[in-house]
């Protein structure tokens, strides 16, 4: 079981948060996410993983960024 977690920031405050469980990190599983707490033309941060590369046709607005491990 892992979970993944998005959140909404306007004007550089939180406003919403949105949790997910899910079986693995594939794709399908980390769209869903995005499918049902993302709207289109929002921007969108998310960490390095090239899974996220064909979500950026859908999300144009997707940038990516390493994380600090």
């Amino acid at each position: 079981m892992k979970i993944v977690i998005s959140f909404e920031h306007s004007d550089g405050k939180s406003e919403k948060g949105y949790a997910k469980i899910i079986v693995d990190y594939s794709l399908k599983s980390l769209k869903s996410l995005f499918d049902t707490s993302t709207k289109n033309g929002v921007s969108i941060l998310v960490d390095g993983l090239s899974r996220y590369n064909p979500i950026k046709e859908e999300y144009p607005d997707l940038k990516q960024t390493l994380s600090n491990k």
